[in-house]
């Protein structure tokens, strides 16, 4: 599990997650991202592989009008799920989701 701390508003913000599990990215042909607040999907985002043989994505948190601009300060869970051309299917993580906890603008950094 990795914990990303993001602040409501901030917009063209990106998580780069590391996918382990796989040999390899090579073959994927969609990878997204969903995020769950209190158990209930909220949102997919869009996501790309930015280096297949190290298993990098990037996830795209929105633009000016995007997720991280309207997401309410809170603790949010996120999964990635990448599909390879032999129509497979993975999600990660495998075990806790990672998280993303986006705080109010101005609000103090919690460590």
């Amino acid at each position: 599990m990795t914990v990303f701390r993001r602040v409501q508003g901030d917009i063209n913000d990106t998580i780069v997650p590391i996918l382990n599990g796989v040999e390899d990215l090579t073959t994927a042909t969609a990878v997204e991202a969903h995020v769950w607040l209190d158990g209930e999907p909220a949102e997919t985002l869009t996501a790309i592989v930015l280096d297949a043989t190290n298993r990098t994505i990037e996830v795209e948190l929105g633009a000016v009008d995007g997720w991280l601009s309207d997401a309410a300060p809170n603790t949010w869970y996120v999964e990635y799920q990448v599909t390879f051309a032999d129509d497979t299917v993975l999600t990660w993580p495998a075990g806790s989701p990672d998280i993303i906890m986006v705080r109010a603008q101005g609000a103090p950094a919690v460590p």
